[in-house]
């Protein structure tokens, strides 16, 4: 959940909330007995500039990390990202029983999949274990560590500089969560300039849930002016749902939903994943 800031620091009505997007646990905090408290919290990270955990014992044994977005100056709060999470460990690897915290840069690697003929999907990967993990299936994990700009930071300037060195060779790269997207406009500012990549070449997969947000909209139309290519996410399904509900709609079973790709396999190697994509 992303919640505006106003220039006062005031923040913006819950009641402005896209509530059919948000998840159990964010949702209970909008209402009475959990919102007063919260709004307490949001406004100490606001004033503090500093991120803060809420906790309540009506989410059980949820927790809730507020993260304030400052401005280019550091000096004021435009948003506040919000998600909620378990605080538990890590899935028992190969080497040993790692907790989050363990994350470090130096384990961050890119990794590439083929998705269609010249196009090559990239994502982060924590090289841990004998598989690894990838990082993208938990955004808010690598939040919580505060490696989510790292991550970030890493896959996009090292995946834009590798699709440069292949001619036929077109990028695409989810970004998961709202802390992720608040910084690509200048990230690819700059990975467009040192890699000399086209940046029609790029194609940046968000989900709907992030798109219909007015602050991120905002980055995304910008991310289109440079452009880039912009797949939203769950567009298509949440059209034909709305159109279902909707007397004044169409038929909703007119709108061609693309069947999903089947999953590839991940490779280190960007030249790896291409050739594969030449067979699809």
């Amino acid at each position: 959940m992303v919640i505006r800031v106003n220039g006062d620091g005031t923040l913006m009505p819950f009641e402005l909330l896209p509530e059919l997007f948000l998840g159990r646990s964010i949702r209970q905090l909008l209402v009475a007995p959990i919102r007063d408290d919260f709004e307490a919290l949001c406004r100490d990270a606001v004033s503090n500039r500093v991120a803060l955990t809420f906790t309540h014992p009506e989410l059980g044994a949820e927790e809730v990390l507020v993260n304030p977005v400052l401005n280019s100056a550091q000096t004021r709060c435009k948003f506040l990202v919000c998600w909620a999470r378990e605080p538990d460990m890590l899935e028992s690897t190969s080497d040993a029983d790692l907790g989050w915290h363990d994350l470090v840069v130096d384990d961050i690697q890119v990794r590439y999949r083929p998705v269609a003929c010249g196009l090559v999907e990239a994502a982060p990967w924590w090289a841990i274990g004998l598989d690894g993990i990838a990082l993208w299936k938990h955004p808010q994990r690598v939040s919580a560590v505060g490696l989510a700009s790292t991550a970030m930071s890493e896959l996009v300037l090292e995946s834009f500089a590798a699709a440069a060195g292949h001619d036929v060779c077109d990028l695409r790269m989810l970004t998961p969560a709202a802390e992720m997207l608040s910084g690509m406009v200048p990230l690819c500012h700059s990975a467009l300039a040192a890699s000399g990549l086209a940046s029609e070449r790029v194609e940046l997969a968000v989900p709907v849930e992030l798109a219909v947000d007015a602050d991120l909209l905002a980055l995304i139309v910008h991310l289109r002016a440079m452009g880039l290519q912009i797949d939203i996410v769950g567009l298509n399904e949440l059209t034909a749902k709305l159109q279902r509900v909707s007397h004044t709609a169409g038929d909703p079973d007119s709108l061609w939903i693309p069947p999903a790709p089947a999953p590839s396999g991940w490779h280190e190697d960007i030249a790896d994943a291409l050739a594969e994509s030449q067979q699809l």
